[in-house]
């Protein structure tokens, strides 16, 4: 900040008094003695005539020169002492944001369940710990049996059991600390109404009301009214289209509107505008590109831009940009490595990088630093479950390899834990020719 400088002035001292000296002089002029009258001369000899003598008048001394007082001369006033000029501060040359830079994702093993599921559930309680529920072994037994997989000791540990065996169900943590499962296929065949709630403090479930209808691979996504909107997913006839609300103030499901494509294996998203983005899955005549958002102030679907490609179990992720990052899924057999990028302003998707393997039913999670790492999955190209993991950049739009998981395996849960790493439970190895379900679990972290 520039101060003002301060100009000193000094005041000038008064003139000395003039001094005045005056001096007068009186000068006697002396008389002349009168003359005598002429007298007549006599025949003698003339007397001598005296002549008389003049005293000149004396000459006044010259006056003194009255002195002149001298004048002081005022004092001059110092120059100004000038304001210096502010320099001018200089404009930084504005230098490039570094990119952040990324700690390395490695997986280590932790422990292991006490069976092999996949298509089980995979709740974070806000204890920290989670809830593995359901599930099946293959396509002829599914389980009713819960785990809790400990946070702190890294172990499994049994739980209440459900009062149905169910695989492919959906799970939300509801604001109590409950866990809502609804849904799903039963080993016996068929799909489920029924839905329970988890209570940690007692380790048990209990029912709660059924859905409207029964339904599998479908999408449970919490509003930002409180509820909760289940959509779409496998009926007993085929994909479909109908929705509901459950109300967890009065623990019952209600009808909403329907999507205008019936579809399973979609992705649901909660914008950040509050609306749900639906997109692809599985519909009447195959994958699909289409895609729909969900206004819960209305309670109606409406269709919304459409994805580049169809495409079923692939993958979505809300980054912190807002946008919605989609990857990966099968479409026409083939496993996909292309990826999408869905944006709520413009209501459009858009290409952006691809991965380095293609692959479906993966997981893909949202870690801490902003990154989405995506795992495992199935790819057509090798016939196999993949061990693979790659890490999605937001800012450069391109994925990266990671570290590879310690098992191959498609179709496992993944949850990110409160500490930042992402726990990976169960799925299935495959070949071409064999399928084995797993129980172990492993760990990803920085």
């Amino acid at each position: 900040m520039n101060h003002p400088t301060k100009i000193l002035r000094v005041a000038a001292l008064p003139l000395a008094l003039l001094l005045v000296a005056a001096c007068s002089t009186s000068a006697a002029t002396p008389t002349a003695t009168d003359l005598a009258a002429t007298a007549t001369p006599t025949p003698t000899a003339p007397a001598d005539t005296a002549t008389p003598v003049l005293t000149p008048a004396p000459t006044a001394p010259p006056a003194t020169p009255t002195p002149t007082a001298a004048a002081t001369p005022a004092p001059t006033a110092p120059p100004a002492t000038p304001t210096p000029t502010a320099a001018a501060t200089p404009t930084p040359t504005p230098r490039p944001t570094p990119a952040p830079t990324f700690r390395p994702i490695t997986f280590s093993p932790t422990g292991a369940m006490a069976y092999p599921r996949s298509g089980q559930t995979a709740t974070l309680l806000q204890n920290g710990d989670v809830l593995i529920a359901g599930g099946a072994q293959g396509y002829a037994v599914s389980y009713s049996s819960a785990e809790i997989y400990s946070h702190t000791s890294h172990t499994f540990r049994p739980t209440g059991s459900m009062s149905r065996d169910r695989s492919d169900a959906s799970d939300v943590l509801l604001p109590s600390g409950k866990v809502l499962i609804a849904g799903g296929y039963t080993g016996a065949g068929g799909v489920l109404t029924s839905a329970e709630l988890y209570n940690p403090s007692s380790g048990t479930f209990s029912l709660t009301g059924s859905m409207l209808h029964g339904r599998a691979l479908f999408t449970m996504t919490l509003l930002t009214n409180g509820k909760y909107l289940i959509a779409g997913g496998q009926g007993g006839a085929g994909p479909l289209a109908s929705a509901e609300l459950y109300n967890p103030g009065t623990g019952t499901f209600s009808a909403t509107g329907s999507m205008a494509t019936a579809r399973d294996a979609q992705t649901a998203t909660l914008l950040q505008n509050g609306r749900v983005l639906i997109t692809g899955g599985y519909g009447v005549s195959g994958e699909l590109s289409s895609a729909e958002l969900y206004n819960s102030t209305t309670g109606t679907f409406s269709p919304t831009g459409s994805m580049a490609i169809a495409r079923e179990g692939q993958t979505a992720a809300l980054l912190q940009n807002g946008r919605v990052l989609i990857a990966g899924g099968l479409s026409s057999g083939s496993s996909l490595a292309s990826a999408e990028l869905y944006n709520p302003s413009t209501h459009a998707f858009s290409p952006t990088g691809s991965l380095h393997h293609a692959r479906s039913f993966q997981t893909a999670t949202l870690l801490l630093d902003g990154r989405v790492l995506l795992a495992g999955g199935f790819s057509d190209v090798t016939s196999t479950s993949l061990a693979t993991a790659e890490l999605y950049n937001q800012t450069t739009g391109t994925f990266s390899a990671s570290g590879p998981m310690i098992q191959d395996r498609d179709g496992q849960t993944a949850t990110r834990l409160t500490n930042g790493q992402v726990l990976m439970v169960g799925g299935v190895t495959e070949t071409t020719a064999t399928q084995t379900t797993l129980a172990s679990a492993e760990l990803a972290h920085t």
